[in-house]
Parts: C-alpha cells; sequence; structure tokens
C-alpha cells in the first residue's frame, strides 16, 4: 500500500475513534479529530501526485472515505447539538445533499478518469487540452463579475492554449468567444464594451500560437511543423465521414457505460 493510500486508509480508521468520543459527548475532541481527518483529505491527494502513485484503487478508496465521514459527522452533529439541527433541519439537509451530490460528483469522475477505457493515467494531448481549458472557463466566469479586459484576455490567452496543446481545443475558443457575445447582447449596456472584449479575447487566444509559429520559423522547423498540424491533420481528420464516426459512437459509448454502470449513474 503506497504512502498516500495509507494517509486515506488512516481518516477510515480514525472514524471509529472519534465516534467513541462523540458517544462519550467530547465534542471538542470530535472537532479536532474531524479537523485531523479533513487534513488527510487534503494531503493523501497531494502526496498521490507529488510521488506519482495515483491509482484507481487509491481513487475509490478516498471516495469511500469522504463519504463515511461526510455521513459520520451529520451523526456527530446531531448527537452533540441537537438543538442545532432541529433549529436548523431543513437547511442543513439541502447543505447536506448539495454536498453530497458535489462529493459522489467528484468522486465519480475520479473513479472515471482513473479508467484505462479513457486512457486517465496516460499523458494524452486530451488531458493537456482540459489542463488548459479549464482556467480559462473559470476566467470567463470571473469576467461576468469583473468585466475587465485583463480578465477576458487571460480567459482568450488560456483557451489559445488549450488549442495549442490539440488542434480540436478550437472548440473552446468558439465557446469562449459566443459566451461574451452572449453575455454581451443580453446586456444593453455593455453592448458597447462588446467589440473591445471579443478584441482582447481574440488577441489572447491567438498570440500562443502566433509566439509558436514565430519561434518554429525562426528555427527553420516551420514547414515540418505545417505539414505535421495543417495538412497531415487535415487529411487525418477527415479520413473518416460523419456517419461512421456517429457508427464509433454508438458502438463505445455502451462499452464506457456498462464497464462501470453505477459509477456514470451516480455521476449523472
Amino acid at each position: 500500500m503506497s504512502a498516500a493510500d495509507c494517509l486515506t486508509f488512516s481518516r477510515l480508521l480514525l472514524v471509529p475513534f472519534i465516534w467513541l468520543l462523540a458517544l462519550q459527548g467530547q465534542g471538542r475532541l470530535v472537532g479536532f479529530g474531524f479537523i485531523v481527518a479533513g487534513a488527510t483529505d487534503v494531503l493523501d491527494g497531494y502526496l498521490a501526485r507529488r510521488l506519482g502513485q495515483v491509482s484507481t484503487r487509491g481513487a475509490r478508496l478516498d471516495a469511500i472515505a469522504d463519504v463515511v465521514l461526510l455521513v459520520s459527522a451529520a451523526a456527530w452533529l446531531q448527537l452533540l447539538h441537537p438543538q442545532i439541527a432541529r433549529d436548523n433541519g431543513a437547511l442543513l439537509a439541502i447543505a447536506a445533499l448539495v454536498y453530497l451530490a458535489g462529493v459522489t460528483a467528484a468522486a465519480s469522475y475520479a473513479l472515471l478518469s482513473s479508467s484505462e477505457a479513457v486512457l486517465g493515467l496516460a499523458g494524452h494531448a486530451t488531458h493537456f487540452v482540459v489542463l488548459m481549458a479549464l482556467p480559462g472557463l473559470l476566467f470567463l466566469l470571473a469576467a461576468r463579475r469583473a468585466k475587465n479586459l485583463g480578465t477576458y484576455f487571460a480567459a482568450g490567452l488560456s483557451m489559445g492554449l488549450a488549442f495549442l496543446m490539440k488542434q480540436p481545443g478550437v472548440v473552446f475558443i468558439v465557446f469562449g468567444a459566443q459566451e461574451i457575445l452572449w453575455r454581451g447582447w443580453k446586456e444593453p449596456g455593455d453592448r458597447k464594451r462588446l467589440g473591445a472584449r471579443l478584441g482582447v479575447y481574440g488577441a489572447g487566444a491567438a498570440i500562443p500560437y502566433l509566439l509558436t509559429c514565430a519561434a518554429l520559423y525562426k528555427a527553420g522547423i516551420f514547414g515540418r511543423f505545417w505539414f505535421w498540424t495543417v495538412s497531415y491533420a487535415s487529411q487525418y481528420g477527415t479520413s473518416t465521414g460523419l456517419a461512421q464516426g456517429l457508427q464509433y459512437l454508438v458502438k463505445i459509448v455502451p462499452q464506457l457505460f456498462f464497464g462501470a454502470p453505477i459509477v456514470w449513474c451516480f455521476a449523472a
């Protein structure tokens, strides 16, 4: 068992001891134990990534430990502070459901992401597209509130890096542009700034690719770069027709779903 898995397992072992403290009415010690258990939840993931110990077994063990700890925490609250639970029952129930839904979705995503069927543990280029596009999406969300040009530029830069990782990342650039256009058009007061926002976003998206092209041109290998990423890629991308692609999709989706149907249902 790896160090990260040992840390996760220790969180499971802590739960019975905290239960004993809760039954004895030791509220402060229960709180301290809960904090320690929560710290192991942060550290086990960090160790797994840092030491290269990420595994399907570890992800499953972590998900189980999280659910056991959260369910127990709700029971401890009811046991030690029944008045709080009684006075805020509806609020606590909603919070528990929302949190449990989030944990379940996150755990399901972790399990599915570690599957060999989706190259979960491989260094696939698609993973790097997501790595770059995710901050771009977060910047777009932040831009809704901040509405400053720097945030739009950062969003475009992230989406441009996603495209640089792999050509299908251009979808994220288009998505970001339509998000800015749609949001700006819905708010009449922002329509005057729409052109500037789209321009800054587009400039940010173009910079990574243009800098790469300039660097490769200076190195004298731009021709080969263009061949593999544009000429060859366009031929490769059109080698399978739309009808045949849909047939592949219909064939592979059941294989993915029935490989872990319960997890997929939880994720949904």
